[in-house]
């Protein structure tokens, strides 16, 4: 004689976000004081990522976080535009 019982399981399912272009433009170079835009498009497994990307410059910030603006349905778009990089000098751009 037994009594009835329940049991609860919880799986999280997450799902994956990647890098699938980062961009500049102009793409090689640059003069002094010109502009220059730098794009993230980053691709969700499912629906539009959500958050923001922190573009740096050899490792370090530069401007705020910038929030990812849908695209397709299955990636968002982060851009950040300065004119503001130093002259002479090669520069490592990441976004994280």
């Amino acid at each position: 004689n037994f009594n009835n019982s329940v049991g609860t399981l919880v799986q999280l399912v997450k799902s994956t976000t990647s890098f699938t272009a980062f961009t500049a433009s102009p793409a090689a170079s640059s003069t002094y004081g010109q502009s220059v835009t730098f794009s993230a498009t980053i691709t969700g497994s499912f629906g539009n990522p959500t958050g923001a990307v922190q573009f740096q410059v050899n490792g370090n910030a530069i401007g705020p976080p910038v929030s990812l603006a849908a695209s397709g349905g299955v990636s968002g778009i982060a851009s950040y535009t300065t004119s503001a990089l130093p002259a002479g000098s090669a520069y490592a751009i990441s976004g994280v």
